[in-house]
């Protein structure tokens, strides 16, 4: 029996509709959408998969929307793209991205070649640029307290970095706040 010769019979109900052949169910429009629905899918795995950028993982991180294990792998592919790079922003993501991580191992090792904790080798500049924080408060608010006290401005950097301490207990960044006590203690 071949696939013409078999029919599709209508059921009891609808016993006013004729017998439909394979090839009169499988039609070119349902092919065709089968095919779009194929290639949407394909896209959204290869999107999925496919390794991203350093600006791409940043404005990732900045929109807010992943979850915690999605903003935990985009940390580190952030992490792995700013440790080999040259680009200052970049390392300072790098080191950014181990704070937000929380692994002062890592921390150790990205961190020397900007100043260490005091981060004493990182343009003033690049401090408040608004990608260096990767879309965390926390981060966002060491980086202020730094560039306060870059600036000299030691009221508002020891300020600043009591509310780092604060947010770190708050969401349990351990670096954040070994940080920011340092900082604490640079600026009286």
């Amino acid at each position: 029996m071949s696939v013409a010769d078999f029919q599709l019979r209508a059921p009891a109900f609808a016993s006013h509709l004729p017998a439909m052949t394979a090839e009169q169910l499988l039609t070119r429009r349902l092919a065709a959408f089968l095919a779009i629905v194929a290639l949407v899918v394909g896209t959204g795995l290869v999107v999925r998969v496919w390794p991203m950028s350093l600006p791409h993982a940043v404005a990732e991180l900045e929109d807010g929307d992943p979850d915690h294990d999605e903003r935990r792998a985009l940390l580190r592919r952030v992490l792995a793209l700013g440790r080999s790079s040259a680009a200052p922003l970049a390392r300072l993501q790098a080191v950014m991205a181990t704070v937000a991580l929380d692994d002062a191992a890592e921390f150790a090792l990205v961190a020397p070649p900007l100043g260490g904790e005091a981060l004493d080798q990182v343009p003033a500049e690049l401090l408040a640029h608004p990608d260096a924080a990767l879309g965390d408060t926390v981060v966002a608010a060491l980086l202020a307290a730094t560039a306060a006290e870059r600036r000299g401005d030691r009221p508002a950097a020891a300020a600043g970095y009591r509310r780092v301490v604060a947010q770190s207990r708050l969401w349990g960044m351990a670096l954040a706040g070994r940080l920011a006590n340092a900082g604490a203690l640079r600026v009286g």
